[in-house]
């Protein structure tokens, strides 16, 4: 009797600890104290210890009085229109059972009862859209741009700001007016943040040295496969490829703090609004050239032609039409990034399936980036609380896709090594075998001359 030998294929179990981490790090408070919420424009912070427990999100819901500009003398002799949710946008909120306009302005309030009475308290102000002026007990704390009852007496204008707040009392009254003409975001689209001075100013400085190491990364990886591809310009993925981090660069730096924004004067804050979302239009249509263009033609001809044809009138769209009309449509940018995520990981799994081994490495590249185009679509729509994902899985992904190329380009020229190697081996054996023909016909003809 023959026993056949069976062989366990190993489980990669890779994607499932991938997975985990992301799930981990999709709900980084798992493990953290219940964090109080604001209710009817109040928060309860007196059971809180900044000491011992950290600075604290002022989310929940927020007053608002809706086409008021008002401070802490006037504001207690006005009802407030309706409660937004912090974060949140305007436009999610109801006012008389329909919806608030998009563009507009009003004032936000929140009540925070404190405990102990810290001293050394500051506010983290992430962007709101798109000026606003901050009191705190009447007193101005924060302000950007310029807030106006129209667009033209109001400027938009982005930026983080972190007030110092000292306060005597057990109770602060903050009072946000906004204006948004410019974006139809209106709202405080990033929880302020109240903690002890060292602690917030320590995590600005953590969050600031991140990014722009995450920007010094794909701007190397730009210059580095640029460079590549004017040494080579046959593999022309790679100037797509260094054409998609570019892009992804100038997302990034009109994101989160906004660098690009704070470094050049308010006159450019129209400029960059339109990169912020062109750059946010064009890079699935980089990266589906881009995948294209490395698996030859596997991406659908018809397809790629029409969806390339809709981004290029997208992009001049977003050159003629104004700011606040890219509210309406950001939605649909949304369903088509969460489209060409699904499509090229299912292009990549029926490539894997064939058995290619580059496209294995993609499936699990687009595993990742798919898993954070949707936290942070639900993000963006406030429907998940919780932190932008996709900036920091893009450069797990973009370093994959690194890998891949380096993959792929030491198996050429190990294919060409060998070629090399064997033509090399044919010659040796032909001058070989000529050798010996010809030292046969010497003797032959010796021998024919000597009979």
């Amino acid at each position: 009797m023959h026993f056949q030998k069976v062989t366990h294929k190993p489980m990669n179990y890779l994607p499932w600890v991938v997975l985990t981490c992301m799930i981990l790090f999709f709900r980084p408070d798992v493990f953290a104290k219940e964090i109080p919420s604001a209710q009817n424009g109040v928060i309860d912070l007196r059971n809180w210890n900044f000491d011992e427990d950290g600075p604290v999100d002022l989310k929940g819901t927020w007053s608002f009085y809706w086409e008021h500009f008002l401070d802490q003398q006037d504001i207690d002799k006005v009802r407030p229109s309706t409660m937004i949710n912090s974060p949140g946008m305007w436009r999610q909120g109801e006012l008389d059972g329909e919806s608030i306009p998009r563009i507009g302005y009003g004032t936000m309030r929140l009540k925070v009862l404190l405990g102990d009475r810290p001293h050394n308290l500051m506010l983290n102000i992430p962007a709101i859209m798109t000026s606003y002026e901050l009191d705190v007990n009447g007193k101005t704390k924060a302000q950007r741009g310029i807030i106006g009852r129209t667009e033209i007496l109001s400027e938009p204008q982005f930026g983080l700001q972190t007030p110092i707040i000292f306060s005597d009392t057990s109770v602060l009254d903050i009072i946000v007016r906004v204006s948004d003409f410019d974006r139809g975001s209106g709202g405080i689209l990033h929880a302020i943040t109240l903690g002890k001075m060292e602690d917030i100013l320590f995590a600005n400085q953590l969050q600031a040295i991140l990014e722009w190491f995450l920007v010094g990364i794909l701007f190397f990886c730009f210059v580095y496969h640029l460079g590549l591809y004017l040494m080579r310009p046959k593999d022309d993925f790679f100037l797509f490829f260094a054409l998609f981090c570019l892009a992804f660069v100038f997302r990034l730096l009109t994101r989160g703090h906004k660098f690009l924004f704070d470094i050049f004067p308010l006159e450019w804050w129209m400029l960059f609004n339109r990169i912020e979302f062109i750059s946010f239009i064009i890079l699935p249509a980089l990266y589906l050239i881009y995948f294209n263009s490395l698996f030859k033609n596997s991406i659908n001809q018809t397809f790629l032609k029409f969806f390339l044809y809709f981004v290029g009138l997208q992009v001049l769209a977003t050159l003629l039409m104004p700011s606040y009309w890219h509210s309406y449509i950001l939605p649909y940018y949304q369903a088509i990034g969460f489209f060409v995520g699904s499509y090229t990981l299912y292009v990549s799994w029926m490539l894997t399936t064939k058995g290619n081994k580059i496209a294995q490495i993609f499936f699990v590249g687009h595993l990742i980036l798919l898993f954070g185009i949707i936290h942070d679509i639900l993000h963006f729509n406030f429907i998940v609380r919780s932190v932008e994902l996709l900036g920091y899985l893009s450069i797990v992904f973009i370093l994959i896709q690194i890998y891949a190329l380096a993959k792929t380009s030491t198996t050429a020229f190990a294919k060409a090594e060998n070629l090399s190697v064997s033509l090399n081996e044919q010659v040796y054996e032909q001058t070989e075998q000529l050798k010996k023909a010809n030292l046969i016909k010497g003797k032959l003809l010796s021998v024919i001359s000597h009979d």
